[in-house]
């Protein structure tokens, strides 16, 4: 099983990689044998790829292949290839952060594979699984992922990848503060396992 997760944050080591990492650990263990027979998990740091935006060029119109040729084409592989998928971000005015919109935004070469050439971008051998992490300094209140969440939703839509749900965190802003959370690095690790469970 190939389990990808992708960090949107432009920091290294704050709360969503934490999170994300624990997710990844978790599925990872879920994954282990005995209880499954091992999973190859691959991370990435959106703020660290040398990639260039979406340029709306269509290049890919005819084949569903990104025709810029940068570190996104790596991701593009592994987002095709993996079973499991785990998006991070924080909250940046309301929605994803830059760095996950510009990741996502690189895939439409995926959407036109399967909404205009009629075929799954899907080359997985098995049913497809994904989530969101996200967190904000915002005190309260659902409503400031709800963006995030429907962006996450139409990327998975498009990759043909059931969305399990997110895990949300408000009220979680200075580096490192979801250490203070109760329980939400566990939260963040079950949500990896059970991605993995629920096959």
């Amino acid at each position: 099983m190939l389990v990808v997760g992708i960090s949107g944050s432009p920091r290294r080591g704050g709360n969503t990689e934490l999170l994300l990492d624990a997710a990844l650990e978790g599925a990872a263990e879920a994954a282990a044998p005995p209880r499954g027979t091992g999973a190859e998990v691959r991370k990435f740091v959106a703020n660290e790829l040398s990639m260039r935006p979406c340029q709306n060029c269509g290049g890919c119109d005819r084949t569903g292949q990104c025709v810029l040729q940068d570190d996104m084409q790596e991701v593009l592989t592994a987002l095709r290839e993996a079973e499991r998928i785990v998006l991070a971000t924080p909250i940046h005015f309301g929605t994803v952060t830059a760095q996950m919109k510009a990741v996502i935004d690189r895939c439409q070469c995926m959407w036109v594979e399967k909404y205009k050439l009629g075929r799954s971008p899907s080359r997985a051998k098995g049913k497809r699984r994904g989530t969101l992490l996200a967190c904000g300094g915002f005190k309260k209140g659902e409503r400031f992922f709800r963006a995030a969440e429907a962006v996450a939703n139409i990327l998975f839509a498009c990759l043909d990848v059931e969305y399990a749900g997110g895990r949300f965190w408000p009220g979680v802003d200075a580096k490192g503060a979801i250490r203070e959370v109760p329980g939400a690095l566990a939260e963040a690790r079950a949500a990896g396992a059970a991605l993995v469970e629920g096959a």
